[in-house]
């Protein structure tokens, strides 16, 4: 289940990353 969640948080702060960056 934590491997679940740290995954899903890891592809939320990559999304907002690469939508901040404009890229």
């Amino acid at each position: 289940m934590l491997g679940i969640s740290f995954h899903s948080t890891s592809i939320a702060v990559y999304t907002s990353n690469e939508r901040g960056s404009g890229t």
